[in-house]
Protein backbone atom coordinates (compact mmCIF):
# COMPACT_ATOMS: atom_id res chain seq x y z
CA UNK A 1 0.00 0.00 0.00
CA UNK A 2 3.14 2.18 -0.03
CA UNK A 3 2.97 3.52 -3.28
CA UNK A 4 -1.03 4.19 -3.24
CA UNK A 5 -1.23 7.47 -0.96
CA UNK A 6 2.21 7.98 0.48
CA UNK A 7 2.97 11.24 0.74
CA UNK A 8 5.34 10.90 -1.59
CA UNK A 9 3.60 9.58 -4.52
CA UNK A 10 0.73 12.57 -3.34
CA UNK A 11 3.26 15.17 -3.34
CA UNK A 12 4.06 13.74 -7.15
CA UNK A 13 0.19 14.07 -8.38
CA UNK A 14 0.71 17.72 -8.36
CA UNK A 15 2.53 17.32 -11.47
CA UNK A 16 0.14 15.76 -13.62
CA UNK A 17 -1.32 17.32 -16.53
CA UNK A 18 -5.40 17.75 -16.93
CA UNK A 19 -6.28 14.31 -16.77
CA UNK A 20 -5.46 14.51 -13.30
CA UNK A 21 -8.56 14.83 -11.21
CA UNK A 22 -8.74 18.63 -9.58
CA UNK A 23 -11.12 20.10 -7.33
CA UNK A 24 -11.64 22.66 -9.60
CA UNK A 25 -12.96 20.24 -12.21
CA UNK A 26 -17.24 19.59 -12.85
CA UNK A 27 -17.68 15.87 -12.02
CA UNK A 28 -19.86 15.21 -15.30
CA UNK A 29 -18.21 17.08 -17.99
CA UNK A 30 -14.93 17.58 -16.49
CA UNK A 31 -14.18 14.28 -15.27
CA UNK A 32 -16.78 11.45 -16.49
CA UNK A 33 -17.32 12.76 -19.93
CA UNK A 34 -13.10 13.52 -20.20
CA UNK A 35 -11.96 11.49 -23.16
CA UNK A 36 -8.57 12.19 -21.79
CA UNK A 37 -9.37 9.82 -18.42
CA UNK A 38 -10.55 7.36 -20.99
CA UNK A 39 -7.95 7.22 -23.13
CA UNK A 40 -5.24 6.88 -20.38
CA UNK A 41 -7.45 4.25 -18.80
CA UNK A 42 -7.41 5.84 -15.24
CA UNK A 43 -11.18 4.84 -14.33
CA UNK A 44 -11.43 1.49 -17.25
CA UNK A 45 -7.92 -0.37 -15.80
CA UNK A 46 -8.71 -0.15 -11.86
CA UNK A 47 -12.22 -0.86 -12.73
CA UNK A 48 -11.41 -4.09 -14.88
CA UNK A 49 -9.08 -5.52 -12.64
CA UNK A 50 -11.21 -4.61 -9.03
CA UNK A 51 -14.82 -4.75 -10.76
CA UNK A 52 -15.51 -8.60 -9.81
CA UNK A 53 -13.02 -10.63 -8.69
CA UNK A 54 -12.89 -14.52 -9.12
CA UNK A 55 -11.26 -16.32 -5.74
CA UNK A 56 -10.14 -19.37 -5.06
CA UNK A 57 -11.23 -19.74 -1.93
CA UNK A 58 -13.87 -17.19 -1.56
CA UNK A 59 -15.86 -17.55 -4.69
CA UNK A 60 -17.07 -14.00 -6.57
CA UNK A 61 -16.36 -10.60 -4.77
CA UNK A 62 -17.47 -7.36 -5.70
CA UNK A 63 -15.94 -3.77 -4.85
CA UNK A 64 -18.56 -1.55 -3.89
CA UNK A 65 -19.98 0.20 -6.99
CA UNK A 66 -23.28 0.56 -8.67
CA UNK A 67 -22.26 -1.35 -11.75
CA UNK A 68 -21.37 -4.43 -10.22
CA UNK A 69 -23.60 -7.30 -8.14
CA UNK A 70 -22.31 -5.82 -4.97
CA UNK A 71 -25.07 -6.78 -2.72
CA UNK A 72 -24.36 -4.63 0.51
CA UNK A 73 -26.77 -1.41 0.71
CA UNK A 74 -25.01 1.96 -0.10
CA UNK A 75 -27.53 4.39 1.16
CA UNK A 76 -25.27 7.48 2.31
CA UNK A 77 -21.93 8.66 0.81
CA UNK A 78 -20.46 8.05 4.28
CA UNK A 79 -21.38 4.03 3.97
CA UNK A 80 -20.41 3.85 0.84
CA UNK A 81 -17.02 5.62 1.20
CA UNK A 82 -15.98 3.30 4.44
CA UNK A 83 -17.22 -0.19 2.27
CA UNK A 84 -15.14 1.02 -0.70
CA UNK A 85 -11.64 1.99 1.71
CA UNK A 86 -12.38 -1.56 3.32
CA UNK A 87 -12.50 -3.14 0.17
CA UNK A 88 -9.82 -1.58 -1.66
CA UNK A 89 -7.36 -1.43 1.33
CA UNK A 90 -8.16 -3.29 4.16
CA UNK A 91 -9.56 -6.69 2.19
CA UNK A 92 -7.45 -9.68 1.13
CA UNK A 93 -7.91 -12.16 -1.63
CA UNK A 94 -6.70 -14.96 -2.89
CA UNK A 95 -6.54 -15.39 -6.56
CA UNK A 96 -5.04 -17.13 -9.01
CA UNK A 97 -2.16 -16.52 -10.99
CA UNK A 98 0.23 -18.04 -13.19
CA UNK A 99 2.09 -20.60 -10.72
CA UNK A 100 -0.59 -20.84 -8.49
CA UNK A 101 -2.57 -18.88 -6.14
CA UNK A 102 -1.59 -15.87 -4.56
CA UNK A 103 -3.13 -13.72 -1.13
CA UNK A 104 -3.09 -9.97 -1.84
CA UNK A 105 -4.97 -6.64 -0.77
CA UNK A 106 -7.25 -5.89 -3.44
CA UNK A 107 -5.48 -2.78 -4.63
CA UNK A 108 -1.90 -4.70 -5.30
CA UNK A 109 -4.14 -6.17 -8.15
CA UNK A 110 -3.57 -3.09 -9.94
CA UNK A 111 -0.95 -2.23 -12.44
CA UNK A 112 1.22 0.52 -13.69
CA UNK A 113 0.09 1.92 -16.52
CA UNK A 114 2.62 1.65 -19.26
CA UNK A 115 3.13 4.44 -21.66
CA UNK A 116 4.48 2.22 -23.99
CA UNK A 117 1.00 0.40 -24.02
CA UNK A 118 -1.08 3.50 -23.62
CA UNK A 119 0.89 6.85 -25.36
CA UNK A 120 -1.86 9.14 -24.02
CA UNK A 121 -0.54 8.89 -20.14
CA UNK A 122 2.45 11.24 -19.72
CA UNK A 123 5.56 10.22 -18.19
CA UNK A 124 4.46 12.12 -14.71
CA UNK A 125 0.97 10.38 -14.64
CA UNK A 126 2.79 6.98 -15.16
CA UNK A 127 5.08 7.33 -12.30
CA UNK A 128 1.79 7.87 -9.92
CA UNK A 129 -0.63 5.65 -12.29
CA UNK A 130 -1.08 3.48 -8.87
CA UNK A 131 -2.21 5.95 -6.67
CA UNK A 132 -4.10 8.23 -9.76
CA UNK A 133 -5.90 5.02 -10.80
CA UNK A 134 -6.77 4.48 -7.18
CA UNK A 135 -8.06 8.29 -6.93
CA UNK A 136 -9.68 8.30 -10.55
CA UNK A 137 -11.58 5.03 -9.46
CA UNK A 138 -13.32 6.47 -6.30
CA UNK A 139 -14.43 9.45 -7.66
CA UNK A 140 -16.25 7.35 -10.66
CA UNK A 141 -17.89 4.72 -8.42
CA UNK A 142 -18.48 7.73 -5.62
CA UNK A 143 -20.38 9.76 -8.32
CA UNK A 144 -22.97 6.55 -10.09
CA UNK A 145 -23.43 6.24 -6.41
CA UNK A 146 -24.23 9.56 -5.20
CA UNK A 147 -26.43 10.10 -8.71
CA UNK A 148 -28.60 7.06 -7.77
CA UNK A 149 -28.91 7.58 -4.29
CA UNK A 150 -29.83 12.10 -5.10
CA UNK A 151 -32.32 10.74 -8.31
CA UNK A 152 -33.87 7.46 -6.68
CA UNK A 153 -33.39 7.29 -2.87
CA UNK A 154 -34.31 3.90 -0.97
CA UNK A 155 -35.26 2.65 -4.43
CA UNK A 156 -32.57 2.15 -6.88
CA UNK A 157 -30.26 -0.67 -4.77
CA UNK A 158 -33.26 -3.24 -4.00
CA UNK A 159 -34.24 -3.01 -8.08
CA UNK A 160 -30.02 -3.23 -8.51
CA UNK A 161 -30.59 -6.48 -6.20
CA UNK A 162 -33.58 -7.90 -7.70
CA UNK A 163 -31.60 -7.73 -11.12
CA UNK A 164 -28.29 -9.28 -9.70
CA UNK A 165 -28.44 -12.68 -11.75
CA UNK A 166 -27.41 -14.63 -8.04
CA UNK A 167 -25.53 -13.81 -4.64
CA UNK A 168 -22.27 -12.33 -4.47
CA UNK A 169 -20.29 -13.65 -1.49
CA UNK A 170 -19.30 -11.59 1.45
CA UNK A 171 -16.83 -9.25 1.33
CA UNK A 172 -13.41 -10.15 1.62
CA UNK A 173 -11.99 -10.64 5.35
CA UNK A 174 -9.77 -8.02 6.15
CA UNK A 175 -6.10 -8.35 6.70
CA UNK A 176 -4.71 -9.25 9.63
CA UNK A 177 -3.45 -6.43 11.65
CA UNK A 178 -0.48 -6.57 12.79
Amino acid sequence: MADHGSRESRGRLSGCDTACPAQDRTIVAGFMKDKSIGNKRLASMPDRMTNTIETVDAGRVCRPTVINCYSTPTDSPAEWWQQWRDFMFRAVVSVKTKGGSATKHVYELLDPISPEKYPAITPVEAAVSLPLQTLCLAIFDATLTHMLNTLAPGRWFPIKVGATPRPTSPPPRPAPRV
